[in-house]
């Protein structure tokens, strides 16, 4: 082969790995994306009240639309724990999210809690938040270490 053959070769080569690898961050920038957080929250209401909640926070961070249909905490044997409304209010779901756009899904520490605790399963435990969109693909996150302290005496609960 001549040094212009080679030369051609080479070329060549470069230019198919090139545009491959090109074609698949494009793919991939095309996919559907979501970035999902869980975070324990104390509210303190008008009436003196606080609040304990695990927020499971969903952000669209592809280009695509995603629709967002359910939002859960996944126990280790893999039920899944969900609530239609918490103290805030009723969960915001189904929604579609835009690119950059987020939703954020409140549930009731105590009532997680006590899931598990009605379960009467030893060793059970939460393992994974979970957001599920319209097509079924399934997101998930680690969930705080405090989901899993039991409830602090000093709060006020409802009724008490």
């Amino acid at each position: 082969m001549s040094k212009f053959e080679v030369l051609t070769l080479f070329v060549a080569a470069y230019g198919a790995v090139l545009s491959t690898l090109l074609a698949i961050r494009q793919l991939r920038a095309q996919r559907r994306a979501l970035k999902v957080s869980c975070r324990l929250v104390v509210t303190s209401q008008p009436t003196g009240e606080i609040s304990e909640l695990v927020s499971i926070i969903a952000v669209n961070t592809g280009v695509r639309p995603v629709e967002v249909k359910m939002a859960g905490l996944l126990m280790s044997n893999k039920d899944l724990f969900t609530q239609v409304a918490s103290r805030i209010g009723p969960s915001p779901l189904p929604k579609k999210l835009e690119d950059g756009e987020s939703v954020t899904i409140f549930f009731d520490l105590s009532k997680a809690r006590l899931s598990i605790r009605d379960a009467d399963i030893p060793g059970l435990r939460y393992t994974r938040a979970v957001v599920q969109d319209a097509e079924g693909r399934q997101y998930t996150s680690d969930v705080p270490a405090g989901i899993h302290i039991p409830p602090n005496p000093f709060f006020k609960r409802p009724g008490k």
